[in-house]
C-alpha cells in the first residue's frame, strides 16, 4: 500500500488493497467495497490453494465460504470454477505476455489442488510458434549466467512466497540465494539488528566458509566512523570498490578485516520507519570485483523491498 501511494495509484484501488480483519466483512455499500472484498476473497483463495493440501480443499473452502458469507452468497464450486477460469486465462495470456507458465510450480501446484493435472497446452498459432522458435534461439545465444533474470526471477519467487504467508526466515533466505546466484558474489549475509544486546548481527549467509564467518559477523550499534555504521545511520546504499585501498582502509572496521578477506563488497540497509533494522551485505574476493549496473541495483533495491514488507508483516 505504501508503494501503491508513492507511485500514485488511484485511491479506488489503494483502498481496495486493505486487508480484512476477522470480524469486518459486511455487505459492500460502494464499489470500492466491492473491490476490496473481491481482492481480499481473490488473495486469500491463492493463498489456501497454495499453501493446503489436497485432503485440506474442501475444509479450506468451506472456511472461506464461511468467511465471507455476510457480505455475497457464494459456495465452494464457484470458488473452484473461479480458479479453473484463473488458470485458463493465464494460459492462453501466457504467449503474449511472455510469462513461463509451463514449468511454474506454483501454478502447477494450484492445478493439482483443484484437480487438474494437465500442463498447459502449447499454442497452436503458426505465428506465435515461430516467435517462440526465435525466442529459443536468442536464449541459446545468450550466456548461461543472466544477473538481470536470475534476480527478476527471485523476485517473482519472493512476491508469490510472501503472498502465501511463508516464514520471514525463509524469505530471508531466498533473497540472499537469489543475491548470491544471480549477482556471482563470493558471500552474501543479512544481519538483523538485536535490540536486547544492541548489535547487528549476521543470521544467514550463503559462500566460501560461511560456517566460520558468521558467528564472526557482529558489531556494536554504538555509532562509529566506519562504512558499516554509515550506511545504518544514513540510510544509503555503499558499493566499496578496493577495501584494500590506503583511503578505505581506515574506514573498515577490525572485526570485518579479521573475519572476511573481501577486497570489494556492497552495504545495503533495511530500513523500517527510518530505522536501520537490517543489512544486506554481498562481497567479492576480487578488487572492483563488486560491479552493479543501475537496472541490477534496481533489482537489489526491489529484493530488499520486499524484505521490508514481509518484516513490516510480522511486526
Amino acid at each position: 500500500i505504501g508503494m501503491a501511494k508513492r507511485w500514485s495509484f488511484p485511491d479506488r484501488l489503494v483502498s481496495g488493497m486493505q486487508s480484512f480483519s476477522a470480524r469486518d466483512i459486511t455487505p459492500p455499500k460502494t464499489d470500492v467495497d466491492k473491490l476490496k472484498i473481491a481482492a481480499n476473497l481473490a488473495n486469500e483463495l491463492y493463498a489456501s490453494a497454495l499453501c493446503s493440501s489436497e485432503t485440506q480443499k474442501a475444509s479450506a473452502l468451506q472456511a472461506l465460504t464461511k468467511r465471507y458469507a455476510g457480505a455475497l452468497k457464494i459456495d465452494t464450486a464457484e470458488l473452484t470454477d473461479a480458479i479453473d477460469a484463473g488458470l485458463k486465462e493465464i494460459s492462453e495470456s501466457a504467449p503474449a505476455l511472455n510469462l513461463p507458465v509451463t514449468n511454474s510450480q506454483t501454478l502447477n501446484t494450484i492445478r493439482t489442488w483443484v484437480g487438474d493435472s494437465a500442463e498447459p497446452e502449447a499454442t497452436s498459432d503458426p505465428l506465435m510458434q515461430d516467435v517462440n522458435a526465435l525466442d529459443a534461439m536468442d536464449s541459446a545465444a545468450e550466456p548461461a549466467h543472466n544477473p538481470e533474470e536470475i534476480l527478476s526471477a527471485g523476485i517473482r519467487d519472493v512476491t508469490e512466497t510472501l503472498v502465501s504467508g511463508c516464514a520471514l526466515n525463509d524469505i530471508l533466505q531466498m533473497v540472499l540465494e537469489t543475491m548470491y546466484r544471480g549477482m556471482g558474489f563470493s558471500r552474501t549475509l543479512i544481519f538483523i539488528r538485536d535490540t536486547k544486546l544492541s548489535t547487528m548481527r549476521a543470521r544467514f549467509g550463503f559462500g566460501a566458509n560461511i560456517e566460520r564467518i558468521l558467528p564472526q559477523c557482529v558489531f556494536p550499534l554504538a555509532f562509529s566512523p566506519d562504512v558499516f555504521h554509515v550506511a545504518l545511520d544514513k540510510g544509503v546504499d555503499i558499493v566499496i570498490e578496493d577495501a584494500l585501498a590506503p583511503k578505505i582502509t581506515s574506514r573498515i572496521p577490525a572485526w570485518h578485516q579479521q573475519a572476511i578477506t573481501a577486497k570489494s563488497f556492497l552495504l545495503l540497509p533495511v530500513m523500517v520507519k527510518n530505522q536501520a533494522i537490517g543489512l544486506f551485505y554481498a562481497d567479492s574476493e576480487q578488487a572492483e570485483g563488486v560491479k552493479i549496473s543501475p537496472q541490477q541495483l534496481d533489482l537489489l533495491r526491489t529484493l530488499r523491498s520486499q524484505v521490508v514488507l514481509a518484516l513490516m508483516q510480522k511486526m
